[in-house]
């Protein structure tokens, strides 16, 4: 038979697990309250975390008084700690990098989107005073280029395919077009269908610029 006391050690181990277990349930805590404002209001908030976003009082465990050296199985150990965090609009964050992006894409092609999932942010400063948290973040955008045979780049783009493929061979000239970077697919289709090559007149070559989403 073991008979089990209260060691002094027993009471510091459950109040060291009491502070690491309220420590590591504020975020959660945080996010889940986040999470039920997003339901109840219709909002698409999301919790700023990282070093220092969220601040924490100092944690209180409670032990009941004289338990060193009582026989029990086991004691009650309570505990509080105060957190706040910071909960920012994902739609105007993804909002002003989505307008940056357009600020900075190429001349030469337009922004089809972003990668909201990619999104990633860091905490530069946060002011106690002013209640001002700086950040820098970044997201990954899709571009493609604007081309219409209309505009310049267009037609530039189609004179110099037109150039580069009369009379070749068709796979030779799809390898051609297809390694330009301007371009995400490219099909042949040639008249009579036996036909091996390209023409040897770039006037009875048509090129069709489509979008990539169409």
């Amino acid at each position: 038979m073991v008979t089990k006391f209260i060691t002094k050690e027993d009471l510091e181990g459950a109040k060291a697990k009491m502070i690491a277990d309220l420590q590591a349930s504020a975020q959660v805590e945080l996010d889940s309250l986040v999470k039920e404002r997003n339901a109840a209001q219709k909002t698409n908030l999301a919790l700023l975390t990282g070093t220092n976003a969220i601040e924490s009082s100092e944690p209180k465990v409670t032990i009941p008084p004289n338990l060193e050296g009582q026989k029990l199985e086991q004691f009650e150990v309570q505990g509080e700690m105060i957190s706040t965090g910071t909960a920012y609009s994902m739609d105007e964050l993804l909002g002003i990098l989505t307008r940056e992006l357009k600020l900075k894409k190429s001349p030469e092609k337009r922004l089809l989107g972003t990668n909201d999932k990619s999104l990633t942010y860091r905490i530069i400063d946060i002011d106690s005073v002013t209640h001002k948290i700086k950040i820098t973040a970044t997201i990954e955008g899709v571009e493609e280029y604007e081309i219409s045979p209309d505009k310049e780049n267009g037609a530039r783009l189609i004179k110099k395919i037109k150039d580069h493929i009369v009379n070749k061979d068709i796979k030779e000239a799809e390898a051609y077009i297809q390694n330009l970077p301007q371009i995400d697919k490219v099909k042949i289709e040639s008249w009579p269908a036996w036909a091996p090559t390209i023409p040897g007149i770039p006037d009875n070559i048509t090129i069709e610029l489509r979008r990539a989403d169409t």
